[in-house]
């Protein structure tokens, strides 16, 4: 099992306090409301953020929408580097539960259904592993590692076919990939 390559985005500087100041009441309302929500993870998904944003009439809106997204996506990556933290020091329950509360958040994020998925195939927790790596590939079909893993869970259902062309789509993906090499 190999762990991503990279994952996360990165960090751009913070709004410039004029333009921030400039921005009237609601705005200030709405991102007051957003950021404690996105700090502890309460009732607040990605589709929320995205319909609070578009929602804002404002000369600066579309720059605090940005602003907005990215600090919610620099919240869940913080998460899931802490998370995989607890992942590689063998807390793997508390890890669990820290990808799952990340998925409640963003089904969709890619990172938390993959490591989710190395963490269930280390349970053996096969079948779960399968959906999640399968979700991931959906997600993003362009990571080396997500196909690598999902070929060496094939390989434990003894699907050999279809581990040989994971292993070979991880390959091309990244043609010096040695883990998905040595599992070919």
């Amino acid at each position: 099992i190999t762990l991503p390559l990279s994952f996360g985005s990165h960090i751009e500087e913070p709004l410039n306090p004029t333009i921030f100041l400039s921005l009237s009441k609601n705005i200030f309302l709405v991102i007051s409301m957003i950021l404690p929500l996105l700090e502890f993870n309460k009732f607040l998904s990605y589709l929320d953020v995205n319909y609070i944003c578009s929602n804002l009439n404002h000369p600066y809106s579309t720059i605090v929408i940005e602003k907005i997204k990215n600090m919610y996506n620099e919240l869940i990556n913080k998460k899931i580097h802490e998370t995989l933290e607890y992942h590689k020091n063998n807390k793997l329950s508390e890890a669990q539960k820290r990808y799952e509360d990340i998925l409640k958040i963003n089904e969709n994020n890619f990172d938390a259904n993959h490591l989710l998925g190395i963490l269930m195939m280390e349970l053996q927790n096969y079948d779960k592993a399968e959906i999640l790596f399968k979700k991931s590939i959906k997600i993003n079909s362009s990571i080396p590692n997500v196909h690598n893993n999902y070929g060496i869970l094939l390989k434990i259902f003894k699907n050999y076919k279809k581990a040989l062309k994971s292993f070979e789509k991880a390959i091309e993906l990244y043609p010096n990939y040695t883990d998905a090499i040595n599992n070919y």
